[in-house]
């Protein structure tokens, strides 16, 4: 008898009141449509940029010494000697090592102009293993030989090209003339250590552009020192099982432990640590988005319900 009358109730309020049922209706359908949408694209968001980072990144685990917080390189101090990166590279597991220096310098020039650029980046030919070129190839270690981006082929009127001559000027003030052998296909990077796709980015071979040398705490011989590492493992499935080894050995028997400042730390980061990270924040965003589409919802409902004008 009771669930009678209260249908009955009920049912006479909704006729007594049908313009504010409709507008209840309406916008409980709206709110339901709008959780729906709002998951919907969370999902669609998070399986987009999820893709952005793991899409056909190689093998790579990132090393540096820096202060906590920041970006992977963020702070990076010059501590991993050549001795370190021998023996890393003999690590099971690991294919190569590619070291990073950065070589501060004034200007470039090519034909008759001369931009500012603060910074060239000292590497190996094998910084570009999975880097496809437009034109040319990597240059060989020994030789005076620079392979640029196309936002730095373009900074010239002139625009670089395989076989251009290029002059460095160093932050000595002197300077250094070298041969472009290579235009990469494009301006971002394949690591987490490259700048943005809009930088232009000169590599040069660290022998003979990169001189900065410590004396090896282990060796007692002066070696090259680099302030960024990028550890190559054979396949992806390798990848936890090389980053054990390289953390145990820098955080052990390396230069690097050694030379790393008080309050710093060595860094040992993979391409999955960082979507793991992007993971909890994605995933975080769009509990807070549905949370708060639920709870409008809920709010709003019986507010706006004929009942409540009982």
């Amino acid at each position: 008898m009771e669930f009678r009358e209260t249908l009955r109730m009920s049912l006479r309020a909704i006729r007594s009141h049908r313009v504010r049922s409709s507008l209840s209706a309406f916008g409980v359908v709206i709110g339901i449509a709008a959780v729906i949408t709002l998951v919907t694209l969370g999902t669609s968001l998070r399986v987009d940029i999820l893709h952005e980072f793991t899409g056909g990144h190689a093998p790579n685990v990132y090393v540096w010494a820096g202060p906590p917080g920041g970006q992977a390189g963020f702070g990076a101090q010059p501590v991993f000697t050549a001795h370190d990166v021998d023996r890393l590279r003999h690590i099971d597991g690991v294919a190569t090592v590619v070291p990073r220096g950065i070589l501060p310098v004034i200007a470039l020039s090519h034909g008759g102009q001369t931009v500012s650029q603060n910074q060239i980046v000292a590497t190996t030919p094998a910084q570009f293993r999975t880097r496809k070129f437009a034109h040319g190839e990597s240059f060989r270690q020994g030789k005076r030989e620079v392979v640029v981006n196309p936002a730095a082929a373009t900074m010239f009127d002139d625009t670089l090209r395989v076989g251009d001559s290029v002059e460095i000027r160093t932050s000595d003030g002197s300077t250094v003339r070298a041969r472009v052998v290579g235009v990469l296909r494009h301006s971002n990077g394949n690591g987490q250590f490259d700048s943005g796709g809009s930088l232009p980015q000169v590599y040069v071979p660290t022998r003979p552009f990169y001189s900065s040398t410590v004396k090896s705490p282990t060796q007692g011989t002066d070696e090259r020192v680099y302030p960024l590492l990028t550890v190559v493992a054979k396949n992806h499935a390798t990848i936890p099982q090389s980053k054990r080894a390289v953390k145990a050995y820098l955080h052990s028997n390396s230069d690097a432990v050694r030379l790393t400042p008080d309050k710093y730390a060595i860094r040992v980061r993979t391409d999955q640590d960082l979507v793991n990270r992007l993971k909890d924040v994605l995933t975080t965003l769009t509990t807070f988005i549905t949370s708060i589409a639920v709870i409008s919802l809920v709010v709003a409902g019986p507010s706006a319900s004929p009942t409540s004008c009982w």
